[in-house]
């Protein structure tokens, strides 16, 4: 079936049930480590995936809000089907950590 909108068909009925026919399959969830212990960015933290350094690797940058409101950068020293983080540094700009306004 076609909708007309505004000018534009829109495709559905089939289409949109063959998108649904294979459903990605889920792994059971694991605890990130690092620095030897589990990774604890504590409660109401934002994190994030990036490749902060341009390694090909993604790491790990997370927006903290406990006590600082800093921005922490987790740089990923494994691989990304494996990733093995170590202890944490604050993201600066000119020599200051920068904050999210939401510590405290």
């Amino acid at each position: 079936m076609r909708t007309r909108v505004g000018g534009m068909a829109l495709a559905t009925g089939l289409a949109v049930t063959a998108a649904w026919a294979d459903l990605p399959r889920l792994e059971d969830g694991r605890r990130l480590a690092a620095g030897g212990g589990d990774l604890d960015v504590g409660t109401y933290s934002a994190p994030t995936v990036a490749d902060w350094n341009n390694d090909g690797r993604k790491d790990l940058v997370v927006g903290m809000h406990e006590g600082t409101g800093k921005i922490a950068l987790f740089l990923n020293q494994g691989a990304d089907f494996a990733p093995e983080f170590n202890a944490y540094t604050y993201i600066e700009s000119a020599g200051v950590d920068i904050t999210t306004g939401s510590g405290g």
